[in-house]
């Protein structure tokens, strides 16, 4: 899981920045941690704070280690306008059980990459800069590379390394987690990073993961009541809702931006089994508050670590959550709810009066 991650001269982030994702000692709501980090998590902030961008920038390690689909408008003006220097600085701290994988790197662009370094448990595996590698099976690994490309890529995707090897057991565990890294918002459409090298129509991932019958009972849980069918049109299988006088339509011709928003995300959770991080920008725009509640109990039952950001603070409560598992984006700073304050969190504190209240600034 992501444990700790730090972002420096990228967008809005002129200095150092850092997500620190270590639990507190809470014994509540303890499903949303494991070993020690917190594995679900919603960061608030005022328009313009770095929502957004925190979410770009934890994605970021997708653009140059995976060969899935790339989000390209997220990340035009790369750099931060306020600052001289030429490069941002990424560092991503994963713990696997006991084990702790860094990697950290500088860019210039999206696609210009460079100071690549990975140490695992405090040890120098992999330096790009001095083409150094400390793996089994890497030693007659060919240098003389495409230096336009992620020089840990090159690596991975070069090598047969030793299996049995610790140190090659964990850079695999970072591979695939950073593999099944996934983003996507409701805001502009179907608009996601990751985990797939392409577009493909919500219609045929719910008929293919899931069933009609399923996908029925989950809009009732949500309180939406449609008679569905599968209809054939022209070869292409339709998703249709039956109403009164026997009328039949394509359900996505007559669903509201909220219903949309909620089948968007039914259509990604069928796929969170191959999901090791979600992240959802204002992931709740177009919910009302028992859905935002709803969606963020069905992930907390998956095996997937999260992170959304939103506005809506009536779901800030230790009842869903805790409060190491919200976190707090302000003047470039970012912290979660108990390590903003000296006050000691308990159960029955009312998280969100207490930040309208300014107890967390």
């Amino acid at each position: 899981m992501l444990k700790r991650f730090t972002v420096k001269n990228f967008k809005n982030f002129k200095n150092k920045i850092t997500l620190d994702l270590t639990s507190s000692n809470y014994e509540f709501n303890n499903k949303s941690i494991s070993n020690n980090v917190v594995k679900n998590s919603i960061i608030y902030g005022h328009n313009g704070s770095g929502k957004s961008n925190i979410v770009k920038a934890i994605m970021d390690v997708t653009t140059h280690l995976t060969d899935y689909r790339i989000d390209e408008s997220a990340y035009q003006l790369y750099l931060c306008l306020d600052s001289e220097e030429n490069s941002a600085f990424f560092s991503y701290e994963f713990s696997f059980g006991e084990d702790e994988v860094i990697y950290s790197y500088r860019k210039k662009s999206l696609n210009e990459i460079f100071d690549e370094y990975i140490y695992i448990n405090g040890n120098l595996v992999i330096d790009s800069k001095n083409k150094i590698v400390n793996i089994p099976g890497t030693e007659n690994l060919d240098l003389n590379y495409d230096e336009t490309i992620s020089f840990i890529k090159y690596v991975l995707r070069n090598t047969v390394m030793d299996s049995k090897d610790p140190n090659t057991i964990l850079i695999k565990k970072f591979d695939n987690f950073v593999q099944g890294m996934l983003s996507f918002n409701s805001l502009q459409g179907n608009t996601f990073q990751g985990l797939e090298t392409g577009a493909e129509s919500l219609t045929s991932i719910i008929l293919r993961e899931s069933s009609i019958t399923e996908f029925e009972k989950f809009l009732k849980e949500c309180g939406l009541e449609y008679n569905l069918k599968i209809k054939n049109v022209d070869n292409v299988d339709v998703i249709t809702a039956i109403f009164e006088a026997n009328k039949e339509v394509d359900l996505f011709k007559v669903i509201s931006k909220g219903t949309s928003a909620l089948i968007l995300f039914y259509t990604w959770s069928l796929k969170f089994d191959k999901v090791s991080m979600v992240l959802m920008d204002e992931f709740d725009s177009y919910y009302h508050n028992d859905l935002t509640r709803m969606v963020i109990k069905i992930v907390k039952e998956k095996n997937v670590q999260s992170l959304f950001s939103s506005h809506n603070t009536s779901v800030m409560s230790n009842d869903l959550l805790r409060p190491d598992c919200y976190f707090v984006l302000e003047d470039h700073k970012i912290k979660s709810l108990d390590k903003s304050t000296n006050k000691e969190l308990r159960k029955a504190h009312n998280l969100e009066k207490m930040y309208k209240a300014g107890a967390f600034d």
